[in-house]
């Protein structure tokens, strides 16, 4: 019971941090707390805003080996289970599995 809690508590602590980031962006779209987004549909709007105006974005992902690793991409499209996205650092396209990415961060 408690355990159940306290998860509830964590699912509402993160929506209420999502709605205001929403509000923050609807009052001033320039505006970013920098706020990694773990919430799954949080991360994916990121990265189709991203993908829409040619922004940068930080990317925290698991690799086929499950090593966590972070890449500052840009993302090129968003589609039904995958992001294809640019790393100008290591001048590659990759193609990423939703699955993989755990969250997504305005650079």
């Amino acid at each position: 019971r408690e355990a159940r809690e306290r998860r509830l508590h964590r699912v509402a602590r993160d929506v209420l941090a999502g709605d205001r980031r929403e509000r923050a962006r609807a009052e001033d779209p320039s505006a970013d707390d920098g706020v990694p987004s773990p919430d799954p549909v949080l991360g994916l709007d990121l990265l189709r805003e991203a993908a829409s105006e040619g922004r940068e974005v930080w990317l925290e992902m698991v690799d086929p080996h499950g090593t966590p690793v972070r890449r500052r991409v840009r993302p090129v499209r968003v589609d039904a289970g995958r992001v294809r996205l640019l790393d100008a650092e290591r001048e590659t396209e990759m193609t990423v599995a939703v699955h993989r990415i755990a969250t997504v961060t305005p650079v």
